[in-house]
């Protein structure tokens, strides 16, 4: 009888952020307007996914600009958390 092992919570964790930072790089890549290597939208992606809370700003500020407000405010939210005050104002503004 073999016995089935689940992933641990830490490998579903990684799986998780690995699927979050390509979908941020396959998104910053395919907007018109931004102009980065592959190397400089990875470092972006997992700063934002990390905390840095002026790469999450600009996450939303692109997301913003691609007219998808809830993702924007998803990471305004995360980068005001961290008291980044340029993210606070837009928070601000928005409602």
């Amino acid at each position: 009888m073999s016995v089935v092992t689940m992933p641990s919570v830490e490998a579903r964790s990684r799986r998780t952020l690995a699927a979050t930072l390509r979908e941020l790089c396959r998104f910053l890549s395919s907007f018109p307007s931004i102009q980065m290597s592959e190397e400089e939208c990875e470092a972006l992606a997992v700063a934002a996914v990390s905390g840095h809370p002026e790469a999450e700003f600009m996450i939303g500020s692109v997301f913003d600009a691609a007219d998808e407000p809830d993702r924007a405010t998803e990471w305004y939210l995360r980068s005001a958390s961290r008291e980044y005050l340029p993210a606070m104002l837009q928070l601000c503004a928005i409602r």
